[in-house]
């Protein structure tokens, strides 16, 4: 004869529905994580780990799809120079860089390596914050 015992039919019928339910948990957890992670890496790509407060309007008439064609850094911020007539804003360089997928370490650095290899170029001179012109006479890279 099989004993029927209704307080543990019960337990088991709720540890199923906490079951179901810590599943639907953990998936929500999981979207939040990604959601965490997603606005770091936003919050990474400015200088200094800090959000501006009103997102300027662009100003770059170069694609980062005409960046993807195995350009290194270099040549590809001398792309955006002449498209540019020789001028190069380095905010705006970071970002088509790594919407190009030029950047595989950390995007928070890719301001101050931009703003740095600039600098160091002897073919470009800084204009204003986080600008720089091309000599006249520099010839591009490509």
């Amino acid at each position: 004869m099989v004993s029927v015992n209704p307080t543990r039919d019960s337990l088991y019928i709720m540890l199923a529905e906490k079951k179901a339910e810590a599943r639907g948990w953990e998936s929500r957890l999981g979207t939040l994580q990604e959601d965490i992670r997603a606005i770091e890496r936003v919050l990474g790509m400015y200088p200094n780990g800090t959000a501006e407060t009103s997102v300027p309007s662009p100003t770059v008439q170069v694609t980062a799809s005409e960046l993807r064609n195995g350009h290194t850094h270099k040549e590809a911020v001398d792309y955006i120079a002449d498209k540019h007539g020789g001028r190069v804003k380095v905010g705006e360089a970071k970002h088509l860089l790594i919407e190009a997928g030029l950047v595989t370490g950390n995007p928070k650095y890719v301001y101050g390596h931009i703003y740095n290899m600039l600098k160091n170029d002897e073919r470009y001179e800084p204009v204003g914050k986080g600008e720089f012109q091309k000599k006249q006479g520099s010839l591009a890279l490509r």
